[in-house]
Parts: C-alpha cells; sequence; structure tokens
C-alpha cells in the first residue's frame, strides 16, 4: 500500500490542485479583468455561478463515463478539456463570454472529483480509503490557500506579447492540466491486474483483498439507488458543503470585520487550513484503522455545526469566537475525507459511481446557494450573527441524521479486519 500511495497520492493530488487552481483563480483575475471587460459585479458573479450549473449536471453523467472507459483515459480527457478551456478564458471579451467559458469549465470539471473517489475503490481497501481521500482533498485546500500567492504575481505581466495580465494568468495556469493530462495516459493504470509497477505477489493481494470486500458488500446490501442510505448521505453532503462554502468565501471577511488587519486576517485564515488539514488527515487514520465511518462523520459535523453556532452567537468576544470558527474549520474538513469513503458500504456496485456523482452534485447545489445566502443574511442584518448560525445549523442537523444511519445498519457492512 505504500507502493501503490507513492504512485497514485501525489500525482492526482496534483490534479486536483490544478483543478482547484483553474476553478478559483478568476478571483484574482477580477482585480484587473472586470475594469477591461467593463464587467460590472453582477455579470461577473453570474459568470462565477456559470461553472456550478454544469459541474451539477455532468458529475452523473461523467462517472457512468468513466466506469466504463476506465480512470486512465477518461481523466484525460477531463484534464486536457478543462486545460483548454482554462486557457482560452484569455479570450474572452465580455459578460456573455465569460458565462459560456464558465460552463464549459464547470462541465470539464465535474467528473475529477466524482470520478478519483470511485477510482480509489479499485485500489485502496477500506482501511486505508479515508487517508487517501484525506490527502487528495487536502491537495484542494492548498490550492485555495496558495493559489492567490502564485496568480498575483501573474497580473504583473501586463502588455507582454501584448496581451494583459489576466489573460496570462488564464494561459499560465491552464497549461499544466493538458501537460497532467497527457501524462495520465501513461502514469495511470485502471486497476492492480495491469500494474507493471507492482510484483505479482503485490497485486494479487491486492485484488483478492478488494474483492473480499466488495464480495462482503453485495451478499450484505441490495439497496436501490434512492433508497434510504443514499438519501441520508445526500443530506449529509448538503451540510457537509454548506459548512465549506460558508468558511471558505466568507471567513476572510468575517475576520476583517473583526478590526483584523490584512496581515492577520491572511494569517489567521492560514494557522486555521494548517489545523483543519491535520486534524483531517489525523481523523481519517482513525477512522481507517477502527473501521468506523458513521460515528467518526457525526463527531466532526457536530463539532463544525456548534462551532459555527458559537462564533454566531459570541462574535463581538474574539477570544470567544476565534477558537470557535478554527474548531469549526477543523470539523468540516474532517467530514468530508470520511462521507467519501461511506457510498461503497451503502450501495451495491452497480450504483456505485452513480451514487458517488450524485452525492457531489447535491452537495454542490448547496454549495451554490450557501454563499449567496449567507450574504443575503448580512446584508439585512448587518452582521454575521445570524448568518453563521444558520450555517451551522444544518450540520448540527446533519450529525443528528447519524443515528438514524446507525440503527438502519443492523450489522457491519465491511469487516473489520481480525
Amino acid at each position: 500500500m505504500r507502493r501503490v500511495s507513492a504512485r497514485l497520492i501525489p500525482f492526482l493530488g496534483l490534479c486536483f490542485f490544478v483543478a482547484s487552481l483553474d476553478r478559483t483563480n478568476i478571483s484574482v483575475a477580477a482585480l484587473t479583468m472586470n475594469e477591461a471587460l467593463g464587467l460590472s459585479a453582477q455579470k461577473f458573479g453570474l459568470g462565477v455561478g456559470a461553472f456550478y450549473v454544469t459541474y451539477v449536471l455532468f458529475s452523473v453523467p461523467s462517472n457512468l463515463v468513466l466506469s466504463r472507459l476506465g480512470a486512465r483515459i477518461w481523466l484525460a480527457v477531463l484534464l486536457i478539456t478543462w486545460g483548454i478551456v482554462s486557457t482560452m478564458m484569455a479570450a474572452v471579451r465580455d459578460g456573455g463570454g465569460l458565462i459560456i467559458a464558465r460552463l464549459a469549465l464547470g462541465a470539464a470539471e465535474a467528473g475529477l472529483f466524482p470520478g478519483v473517489v470511485f477510482f480509489a475503490l479499485r485500489w485502496f481497501p477500506s482501511t486505508h480509503r479515508a487517508r487517501f481521500t484525506a490527502l487528495f482533498v487536502a491537495c484542494g485546500v492548498a490550492a485555495a490557500a496558495i493559489g492567490p500567492l502564485i496568480s498575483v504575481p501573474l497580473l504583473r505581466l501586463e502588455n507582454v506579447l501584448g496581451l494583459h495580465g489576466w489573460q496570462w494568468l488564464f494561459i499560465i495556469e491552464g497549461l499544466p492540466a493538458v501537460l497532467l493530462g497527457l501524462s495520465c495516459l501513461h502514469f495511470l493504470t485502471d486497476n492492480p491486474a495491469q500494474a507493471s509497477w507492482l510484483s505479482r505477489e503485490e497485486s494479487t493481494w491486492l485484488i483478492e483483498k478488494i474483492e473480499e470486500e466488495r464480495q462482503a458488500i453485495n451478499e450484505e446490501t441490495n439497496l436501490p439507488i434512492l433508497g434510504t442510505p443514499i438519501l441520508w448521505m445526500l443530506v449529509l453532503s448538503a451540510g457537509v458543503e454548506i459548512g465549506t462554502s460558508c468558511l471558505g468565501y466568507w471567513l476572510p471577511t468575517v475576520l476583517k470585520g473583526m478590526d483584523f488587519t490584512n496581515a492577520m486576517v491572511g494569517l489567521l485564515a492560514s494557522c486555521f487550513g494548517l489545523c483543519g488539514m491535520v486534524g483531517m488527515y489525523l481523523w481519517s487514520r482513525r477512522s481507517d484503522r477502527r473501521q468506523e465511518r458513521l460515528w467518526h462523520l457525526a463527531i466532526p459535523l457536530l463539532m463544525s455545526g456548534l462551532g459555527l453556532v458559537v462564533a454566531g452567537s459570541v462574535l463581538s468576544h474574539v477570544a470567544l469566537a476565534l477558537p470557535a470558527m478554527c474548531m469549526a474549520v477543523i470539523g468540516v474538513t474532517s467530514a468530508a475525507p470520511i462521507l467519501w469513503a461511506m457510498p461503497e458500504q451503502y450501495l451495491p456496485p452497480r450504483n456505485v459511481a452513480a451514487g458517488i456523482a450524485l452525492i457531489n452534485s447535491v452537495g454542490n447545489i448547496a454549495g451554490i446557494v450557501s454563499p449567496a445566502a449567507v450574504g443575503t443574511v448580512r446584508d439585512l442584518t448587518g452582521d454575521f450573527h445570524l448568518a453563521l448560525i444558520a450555517s451551522g445549523a444544518p450540520m448540527v442537523l446533519g450529525a443528528l441524521c447519524i443515528p438514524f444511519m446507525a440503527l438502519s445498519q443492523s450489522r457491519r457492512l465491511v469487516p473489520r479486519p481480525r
């Protein structure tokens, strides 16, 4: 498993880092692009949100194609496509062009995250799966943390070869996806049986281990795609994404409203993110080691929800609000990998690919609504007190759903290794 992890995690993590960078670099490009193109805040907002429309619509179809063609070919197609689309955003001339480009980018990127989660089922036994997901998700968190440090300097390439700095930003940051897509054909292997970089004994052990788990699931579950467990996971996915969106889009603004300088806002946000990454990995290891998912999901969900509720209640008291917000960040980042390690335990193999993509789609729908809802509540009330409490409540409710899932699970679907 060390050999498999060393081969796959850095490469797939780099793909997710580039995807996250290409998705969010528009926020930095807007510093000069909006004025150059004459974009109003409303038109820019429509362009940003257009990404998620096709991202939601194409998640399930993309994962179904991947399950048939294999990750090696389909992920290569996705990487090359969104890399080309990202570089072509340099040709945008108005708000309509921006919306079209973002729609295309969302359609191309839609298959990466659910595709990699499905791909992991063929390579990582349940005892390693949450850790893999944690490390993969951490690469997206890292892109959010250091992306501006990469993107802002590119804006200084103004008038180089007659192009604006924001155009160079899209071109330079889009090319790595194309290169990764070409590398994908050489680097990825669809399943252990085709892995020339594993010995025969290693590949045989891994195939037998995963097949043993799959057989156990086949014998103990016969749940339709819209059965109760998948509905629970849709609710939980929405709760996790609401917390992620609230903290991801509004945390710097909330901290700024507490009279911190820009430098302190950046430092605090980075510290919170680092704490979240460490907590996410350690908690995922514990879940893998104990082979337990439900309560390992409930605890960080409850922790994050209560953290936001407490932060919203004591926002004017900095000494109380900061630890609560840090607790919320640690909780929501720790919950995500556990959630994505669960679908195979609750879905029959024929529905796993579609189920993963459906969960991802519903979560992102919540992610579309959450930032706008927080902003609306902030405008109506004049502060973030009620907005933070409202964002924490769905996660608390999600955590309270866990006992019902536990009661519906009469016995473990994947036995704990002896």
